[in-house]
């Protein structure tokens, strides 16, 4: 079996970049334990300056390395786990 990393493309200087201030609780690498989490916070804001880039890609930059997908990326993902048993959860 091959295993591939996702990684960003920054060649595009305006590639949308979010940032995220106040996490409520959650560690930057709380998300890539592979831990379910099931008291996830609601309040949980990312922001970006429209000046720094106005790009919106299927797999968004951020300063916390979140794996943060756009609705079109989750259901290609979701239609290749069905036909290759890939699981993803999206909260």
């Amino acid at each position: 079996m091959k295993y591939y990393k996702l990684i960003l493309d920054d060649s595009n200087d305006n590639d949308v970049v979010f940032h995220c201030e106040n996490t409520h609780g959650f560690e930057q690498y709380h998300l890539k334990e592979g831990k379910f989490i099931d008291n996830w916070n609601e309040d949980i804001t990312f922001y970006f300056n429209p000046m720094d880039g106005n790009r919106f890609t299927d797999n968004l930059a951020n300063n916390l390395g979140w794996f943060i997908v756009s609705e079109r990326l989750k259901e290609l993902i979701n239609t290749l786990g069905e036909m290759y048993n890939i699981y993803l959860l999206m909260l």
